[in-house]
Protein backbone atom coordinates (compact mmCIF):
# COMPACT_ATOMS: atom_id res chain seq x y z
CA UNK A 1 0.00 0.00 0.00
CA UNK A 2 2.17 2.91 1.23
CA UNK A 3 5.79 1.95 1.69
CA UNK A 4 7.91 5.09 1.68
CA UNK A 5 7.96 7.57 4.55
CA UNK A 6 6.73 10.49 2.41
CA UNK A 7 3.64 8.55 1.36
CA UNK A 8 3.07 7.49 4.95
CA UNK A 9 3.37 11.11 6.11
CA UNK A 10 0.89 12.20 3.42
CA UNK A 11 -1.55 9.50 4.50
CA UNK A 12 -1.20 10.50 8.16
CA UNK A 13 -1.86 14.16 7.30
CA UNK A 14 -4.90 13.21 5.21
CA UNK A 15 -6.26 11.02 8.02
CA UNK A 16 -5.70 13.84 10.49
CA UNK A 17 -7.54 16.39 8.35
CA UNK A 18 -10.46 14.11 7.62
CA UNK A 19 -10.76 12.96 11.21
CA UNK A 20 -10.98 16.55 12.40
CA UNK A 21 -13.43 17.46 9.62
CA UNK A 22 -15.68 14.50 10.45
CA UNK A 23 -15.58 15.22 14.17
CA UNK A 24 -16.19 18.92 13.61
CA UNK A 25 -13.38 19.93 15.93
CA UNK A 26 -9.60 20.12 16.18
CA UNK A 27 -7.62 17.58 18.12
CA UNK A 28 -4.45 18.26 20.10
CA UNK A 29 -1.15 16.72 19.03
CA UNK A 30 -1.40 14.33 22.00
CA UNK A 31 -4.92 13.26 20.97
CA UNK A 32 -3.82 12.73 17.37
CA UNK A 33 -0.84 10.65 18.48
CA UNK A 34 -3.20 8.52 20.58
CA UNK A 35 -6.10 8.16 18.13
CA UNK A 36 -4.59 8.00 14.63
CA UNK A 37 -3.00 4.55 15.19
CA UNK A 38 -6.47 3.19 16.04
CA UNK A 39 -7.85 4.09 12.60
CA UNK A 40 -7.79 1.04 10.36
CA UNK A 41 -6.96 1.36 6.66
CA UNK A 42 -9.32 -0.56 4.39
CA UNK A 43 -9.12 -1.14 0.62
CA UNK A 44 -12.25 -3.03 -0.50
CA UNK A 45 -12.38 -4.88 -3.82
CA UNK A 46 -13.69 -2.83 -6.74
CA UNK A 47 -17.37 -3.29 -7.51
CA UNK A 48 -18.08 -5.35 -4.40
CA UNK A 49 -20.50 -4.55 -1.63
CA UNK A 50 -18.27 -4.38 1.43
CA UNK A 51 -20.48 -2.81 4.07
CA UNK A 52 -24.08 -3.08 5.31
CA UNK A 53 -25.29 -0.62 7.93
CA UNK A 54 -27.68 -3.17 9.42
CA UNK A 55 -24.95 -5.74 10.09
CA UNK A 56 -21.80 -3.72 10.55
CA UNK A 57 -19.62 -2.94 13.52
CA UNK A 58 -20.30 0.57 14.82
CA UNK A 59 -17.92 3.14 13.41
CA UNK A 60 -17.35 5.69 10.69
CA UNK A 61 -15.56 5.30 7.37
CA UNK A 62 -13.47 8.20 6.06
CA UNK A 63 -13.12 8.14 2.28
CA UNK A 64 -9.45 8.84 1.63
CA UNK A 65 -9.29 8.02 -2.08
CA UNK A 66 -11.73 6.78 -4.68
CA UNK A 67 -15.50 6.70 -4.61
CA UNK A 68 -18.15 4.82 -2.64
CA UNK A 69 -21.64 4.25 -3.96
CA UNK A 70 -24.34 4.01 -1.31
CA UNK A 71 -27.42 1.94 -2.12
CA UNK A 72 -30.71 1.31 -0.39
CA UNK A 73 -31.18 -2.26 0.78
CA UNK A 74 -33.36 -2.88 -2.30
CA UNK A 75 -30.52 -1.82 -4.64
CA UNK A 76 -31.48 1.77 -5.49
CA UNK A 77 -28.48 4.11 -5.83
CA UNK A 78 -28.75 6.77 -3.13
CA UNK A 79 -25.54 8.70 -3.70
CA UNK A 80 -21.89 8.52 -4.66
CA UNK A 81 -19.40 9.85 -2.14
CA UNK A 82 -15.78 10.74 -2.84
CA UNK A 83 -12.61 11.54 -0.92
CA UNK A 84 -13.03 13.99 1.92
CA UNK A 85 -16.39 12.63 3.04
CA UNK A 86 -17.53 9.96 5.47
CA UNK A 87 -20.34 7.48 6.01
CA UNK A 88 -21.54 5.04 8.65
CA UNK A 89 -22.44 7.51 11.39
CA UNK A 90 -25.85 5.86 11.74
CA UNK A 91 -24.19 2.76 13.24
CA UNK A 92 -23.46 4.80 16.36
CA UNK A 93 -27.18 5.29 17.00
CA UNK A 94 -28.84 1.85 16.82
CA UNK A 95 -31.87 3.10 18.75
CA UNK A 96 -32.67 5.65 16.01
CA UNK A 97 -34.89 4.70 13.04
CA UNK A 98 -32.30 5.50 10.35
CA UNK A 99 -32.89 3.98 6.94
CA UNK A 100 -30.31 1.21 6.36
CA UNK A 101 -28.00 1.29 3.35
CA UNK A 102 -25.08 -0.61 1.88
CA UNK A 103 -21.79 0.53 0.35
CA UNK A 104 -20.08 -0.65 -2.82
CA UNK A 105 -16.46 0.13 -3.68
CA UNK A 106 -15.22 1.89 -6.79
CA UNK A 107 -11.78 1.65 -8.39
CA UNK A 108 -8.82 2.10 -5.98
CA UNK A 109 -11.00 2.91 -2.98
CA UNK A 110 -9.11 3.58 0.22
CA UNK A 111 -10.87 4.15 3.54
CA UNK A 112 -9.99 4.86 7.12
CA UNK A 113 -12.27 3.14 9.63
CA UNK A 114 -12.78 4.86 12.98
CA UNK A 115 -14.06 2.19 15.39
CA UNK A 116 -17.11 2.95 17.51
CA UNK A 117 -15.09 2.30 20.66
CA UNK A 118 -12.73 5.16 19.77
CA UNK A 119 -15.67 7.42 18.95
CA UNK A 120 -17.28 6.60 22.32
CA UNK A 121 -14.04 7.69 24.05
CA UNK A 122 -14.17 10.98 22.16
CA UNK A 123 -17.88 11.45 22.92
CA UNK A 124 -17.10 10.90 26.61
CA UNK A 125 -14.73 13.89 26.46
CA UNK A 126 -16.98 16.12 24.35
CA UNK A 127 -20.74 15.93 24.85
CA UNK A 128 -21.41 18.04 21.74
CA UNK A 129 -19.68 15.45 19.55
CA UNK A 130 -22.56 13.00 19.95
CA UNK A 131 -25.03 15.55 18.57
CA UNK A 132 -22.64 16.48 15.76
CA UNK A 133 -22.31 12.84 14.68
CA UNK A 134 -26.06 12.37 14.91
CA UNK A 135 -26.51 15.34 12.57
CA UNK A 136 -24.02 13.71 10.18
CA UNK A 137 -26.11 10.54 10.26
CA UNK A 138 -29.27 12.54 9.55
CA UNK A 139 -27.53 14.15 6.58
CA UNK A 140 -26.83 10.66 5.19
CA UNK A 141 -30.57 9.94 5.27
CA UNK A 142 -30.57 11.40 1.76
Amino acid sequence: MYTDSRSQATLQKQLQQQLQQTLGRSLSEAELAKYLPQIQLVEPSTGKQFWDSARSTPGIYLILRGKVRLFSTNGQLLTSSEGGTSFGELTLFPQEPFRPYVARASFKLQLGFIPGTLLQQLIGKDSQLKEHLKQQALFQEL
